[in-house]
């Protein structure tokens, strides 16, 4: 071999080993000094966000500024960014200035940590008996602990698993069951399980229907839970009367549908304030899916401890009640059911 080939196989051989120069962009993560515009941009008001900063900060955090890590508070911006707007990560990447694979980290590293926050704010609070109180403000319906309902979040499942989650309108969608109570914060929230369940079967699979079965963690004596009649009635869960009904009945009914509408404003402000839950998640795995699912209601649950409950964000015409496929109903369960009648003759 000539010595001019093997100078030349000498410097491909350096230039492939030879590392390329790092290109960091200009990151565009700006931090908004107007609140209006803040909470508009980032679906937090301000203190309910430095709020989170503090509880969840430490644990973002990068050991090191090596590779121009991004600090806490840019990872909560950009994870906020996205859940509110459920941005493409090319359109993140365009907006803050940090790779599509950064987005997916930050992602991958925020929602463990807000999860982290969930057994002490999605719970009923420890004053239970004031939520009875405050129930029974909306309409005169006594003993309520909260108000359940399903609601359906558009998922894009792997291609083997479709089927599972194909629901009675033809479409995709995790079946979400939530529990509210009258200021719209979340209680419960069950977000694993697939569209094609019944709203009724999502419910009896979860740990709130074991905790209440068994008298275990209900929040005060005697206290039931309102849904609509895709549910089935116990001594717990009361769902309205079916068919025409006059008399105590119909009152029954009305003070039951009225005091209801708090799950169908809460689901509607989550959904309002976070456009991911709204328009469809675009994560293929359906775990990720429900814990983002979760972290919605988390934040909306911090929120109102800051007093931001969302209504400017929710108009009367958003309120689709859909009383779902209705249940069979088990005639020797209505005990408790007609005990809270008398309450309306």
């Amino acid at each position: 071999m000539s010595s001019s080939s093997e100078e030349e196989i000498d410097e491909l051989l350096r230039n492939r080993i030879r590392r390329q120069p790092r290109n960091f962009e200009e990151r565009r993560l700006l931090d908004v000094e107007n609140p209006r515009e803040f909470r508009q941009k980032f679906r937090l008001p301000v203190d309910a966000f430095e709020h989170l900063l503090a509880a969840v900060g430490p644990q973002l955090e990068h050991r090191t500024r090596r590779n121009r890590a991004l600090t806490a508070r840019q990872q909560l911006l950009v994870f906020l960014h996205f859940l509110g707007t459920n941005s493409f990560y090319h359109v993140m990447h365009s907006c803050h200035g940090i790779s599509t694979s950064t987005v997916w980290n930050v992602i991958d590293r925020v929602t463990p940590a807000i999860l982290s926050l969930q057994r002490e704010l999605v719970c009923w609070p420890k004053q239970s008996l004031r939520i009875a109180s405050k129930f029974h403000d909306v309409a005169g319906f006594p003993c309520v602990a909260g108000c359940v309902d399903g609601t359906h979040v558009l998922v894009n499942p792997p291609a083997g698993d479709e089927d599972a989650y194909v629901n009675r309108h033809h479409t995709k969608f995790l079946n979400v069951a939530m529990v509210c109570g009258p200021d719209y914060s979340i209680y419960f929230c069950s977000s694993r399980c697939p569209g094609r369940w019944h709203d009724s079967r999502v419910l009896k699979e979860s740990t709130l229907w074991t905790a209440f079965e068994e008298n275990a963690q209900r929040p005060f004596p005697g206290a039931v839970i309102l849904g609509d009649s895709a549910y089935s009635c116990n001594s717990w869960l009361i769902p309205p009367f079916r068919g025409d009904v006059e008399g105590a009945r119909l009152g029954f009914n009305e003070a039951h549908k009225k005091t209801r509408s708090t799950i169908e404003r809460a689901n509607g402000v989550i959904k309002k304030r976070f456009y991911t839950p709204q328009t469809g998640l675009r994560v293929r795995s359906m775990e990720r899916a429900a814990e983002l699912i979760q972290c919605a209601a988390i934040l909306h649950n911090i929120c109102i401890l800051f007093n931001d409950d969302g209504a400017d964000l929710l108009d009367d015409e958003d309120l689709e009640i859909d009383e779902g496929e209705s249940a069979e109903q088990d005639e020797g369960q209505e005990d408790r059911r007609r005990e809270l009648l008398a309450h309306f003759l």
